[in-house]
């Protein structure tokens, strides 16, 4: 996958990526990232905002990481449940990506 990280974490990062993590410092909202794992094309590492670690999911048998991440029904509940007010499923800390 492309490096989407500043230079000083290690990879090059694009000025779009830049811009979306230091207006992420300033945001007034909270974000939820999820990834599956073996997402080669994003990497677990570049799925959340620089410096935070995202909610990850395992992968199915012969299923691929990147194409399914969005319709896994998983990280929906746990969407849902946050919009609904109700206590999620996944709870703060992340548990480090393995």
């Amino acid at each position: 996958g492309c490096p989407s990280r500043p230079p000083a974490a290690g990879g090059s990062a694009s000025d779009l990526v830049r811009r979306l993590d230091d207006e992420y410092r300033t945001a007034t909202y909270e974000l939820f990232a999820y990834v599956r794992l073996g997402d080669f094309w994003i990497g677990p590492e570049n799925a959340a905002p620089f410096g935070e670690t995202p909610w990850w999911l395992s992968n199915g048998l012969f299923n691929s990481a990147h194409d399914m991440g969005c319709i896994d029904v998983r990280a929906h509940a746990d969407i849902a449940r946050r919009l609904r007010s109700e206590a999620p499923y996944a709870t703060r800390p992340p548990a480090p990506i393995p």
